[in-house]
């Protein structure tokens, strides 16, 4: 095989990948064994790195949690002159490498890798952790012929099964057997055999999973399946129950040291800062009391760019510090709003780079941030102090995540949804002069989170160090004058007068002119023939673009592009192109509306049809006619 025939580009493929779980009991004590073997053909230079693979393994000064590596054998097949040459891996291949306090791994190298080669790899694990289970991925970042996975489990444990992703199975079995584990015998002097259950699941032509544009991360879509013990059953010591509900969950932060109570201990600096707060507000309003704390809080504490559940340090210290996790900063405001008599309390949820979350099974593993939660009117109202640009009530992207989990003595679900789109409205206006030249200005108004997220580019580059990078962006702009200007709201607001060489192309007596100038969409984000994955935009985007050109006294329009104005079913989007020329003046709107933040798989082809008409109606070019 010189290239994989479901997947041309691919620079390698995952001939075989399975795995086999089993428990063992020694001295009546559970032991996992795991088998793994995998096979992967390298088809191109760019893949010969999948000739190191590596095993991660627990490793411990505890034997009780230490994990023992076995069995590692390896070949690397080469197709010398039609003859299969084998080249055996050797102990000097192989090398155990520290990865942190409580984990290692084997690292190994095959040898002889090549284009073409086939390497194999089989090895074995024996682990003490018998009430953790190693989750199984189906897919990688390569494509996958066939990935399978088989587990032996006695009913000693009841483990919950959770499936990842968007493809079926080809081997989806479930069988109940009975079998010796822990050595008993009936009076009679018979062994006695106890249940268990059989688990064998298979995918086949698994396409690779890499990150796509408009994705969370890559996880929340890779087809996996995921094992979390429930509760055991031992002969000689009954039931136990694991399994953690969110209302144990709620309990057991709210009486945990570095979580709820880390906001009661707080509260005698908090009060402080609440009285401070009050004396200086203008109005007494709700509203801007809540906005002031927020403001406040955001302002006096710096995010250090960690997210964790629980706080590292007390909060006074943190405070103190002036510098925290977005936890820590949003566990200050709540403490700071309760002074102030209103009843606020966390939301914990996880980022969309980290995943999302399951709401059948309470994991504590599955958040990673924590937010502000206020009810305003009987509505939820969600705070994130850690970052200094979102407005009132305005979560910064990361936390887009769908649910967060409200941790009071009301426990709930709350929605992350987005509450505000990404906007801009840019205005161009130029005199269209007969040499190739634009003359005159624009200006980019930024709302919503297009506000947010341009102010945290800017603080992050510097005000002159951004308007360096937009002069060296645009080299076609002469003597460039840039301001950064808040709008009278408070918006992000880029002003630039300039002239633009190259700006149009003469043939003739004609000049030809793209309307949009730059602004038009230079690239469909939407080229694949389907979508297994949901479109997720976090949020709603509209942009709207104004222009007016001021055409040559000595050229008259001959052609514009035509009206056009397009449609998402129920109204989910739409795309806008208008365009006039009355008194030697053009004039033109173009506005794209995405109302939605997520479309399913399902509404794929409609957003690459509207984006694809959309450029195609922002290609179409302004025609002058010399008089």
């Amino acid at each position: 095989m010189k290239t994989y025939a479901k997947d041309s580009t691919a620079e390698a493929v995952v001939l075989y990948d399975f795995a086999d779980y089993s428990y063992t009991f020694q001295d009546n004590i559970p032991v996992v064994a795991y088998n793994f073997h995998k096979r992967i053909k390298i088809l191109k230079k760019s893949g010969l790195e999948r000739g190191t693979m590596t095993i991660p393994f627990r490793f411990e000064s505890s034997m009780e949690r230490q994990e023992l590596v076995r069995n590692i054998k390896g070949m690397t097949y080469n197709l010398e002159n039609g003859t299969v040459q084998i080249t055996e891996l050797t102990s000097k291949s192989i090398f155990e490498e520290k990865t942190s306090n409580n984990t290692r791994e084997m690292k190994i190298i095959f040898p002889q890798v090549k284009e073409g080669s086939v390497i194999d790899l089989s090895y074995s694990i024996e682990s003490p952790l018998w009430y953790f289970l190693r989750n199984w991925s189906f897919q990688q970042d390569i494509p996958v012929a066939w990935s399978g996975i088989k587990a032996t489990i006695p009913g000693y444990f009841d483990f919950k099964l959770t499936y990842f992703g968007y493809h079926p199975f080809a081997i989806k079995e479930v069988k109940e057997g009975k079998s010796v584990f822990i050595t008993r015998v009936t009076p009679l002097g018979e062994e006695i055999k106890d249940p268990y259950l059989a688990y064998h699941f298979a995918m086949k032509d698994l396409p690779a999973l890499r990150p796509d544009d408009f994705m969370t991360t890559v996880e929340d879509y890779r087809s996996s399946i995921d094992f979390e013990l429930a509760r055991t059953v031992f002969p000689t010591t009954g039931e136990r129950v694991y399994s953690v509900t969110y209302k144990d969950l709620t309990k057991t932060l709210l009486e945990e040291s570095n979580y709820g109570v880390a906001i009661r201990k707080f509260g005698k600096t908090a009060k402080k800062i609440a009285a401070e707060i009050t004396a200086k507000a203008a109005s007494k309003d709700s509203m801007a009391i809540i906005g002031a704390a927020y403001d406040y809080i955001r302002n006096t504490v710096n995010w250090n760019g960690e997210n964790r559940i629980v706080v590292t340090a007390k909060l006074d210290q943190i405070y103190e510090k002036k510098q925290g996790t977005s936890t820590e900063i949003n566990l200050i405001l709540v403490a700071v709003l309760n002074e102030l008599g209103y009843d606020s309390n966390p939301v914990l949820l996880s980022t969309r780079a980290h995943g999302k979350v399951l709401t059948e099974i309470a994991l504590i593993d599955r958040f990673n941030y924590s937010v502000a939660h206020i009810m305003v009117n009987g509505k939820d109202f969600l705070l994130d102090a850690s970052d200094r640009y979102v407005k009132m009530n305005m979560l910064p992207k990361r936390c887009l995540n769908e649910r967060g989990w409200l941790v009071s003595k009301n426990p709930k679900w709350v929605s992350l949804a987005p509450n505000g789109r990404k906007q801009s409205t840019i205005e161009l206006v130029f005199d269209i002069a007969e040499d190739q030249q634009l003359k005159g200005y624009f200006t980019e108004t930024f709302y919503g989170y297009g506000s947010s997220e341009r102010k945290a580019e800017i603080d992050e580059e510097g005000s002159e160090k951004y308007i360096e990078k937009l002069k060296a962006q645009f080299t076609q702009f002469e003597n460039p004058s840039f301001s950064l200007k808040e709008s009278e709201s408070g918006d992000a607001r880029l002003h630039c007068k300039t002239t633009i060489n190259e700006a149009y192309s003469i043939a003739g007596d004609r000049i030809f002119m793209q309307p949009l100038l730059w602004k038009a969409q230079s690239k469909n984000p939407f080229m694949q023939s389907e979508r297994r994955y949901p479109v997720d935009f976090g949020y709603g985007i509209q942009e709207t673009i104004m222009a007016r050109y001021t055409i040559p006294q000595n050229y008259t329009v001959e052609s514009l592009p035509t009206y056009m104005n397009i449609y998402l079913p129920n109204n989910k989007g739409k795309y806008l192109f208008m365009i006039k020329a009355e008194n030697g003046v053009i004039e033109l709107t173009s506005q794209l509306l995405i109302a939605k933040s997520v479309f399913s798989s399902d509404e794929y082809f409609e957003l690459k049809e509207l984006f694809t008409k959309m450029m195609a109606k922002q290609g179409e070019q302004i025609v002058l006619k010399k008089k």
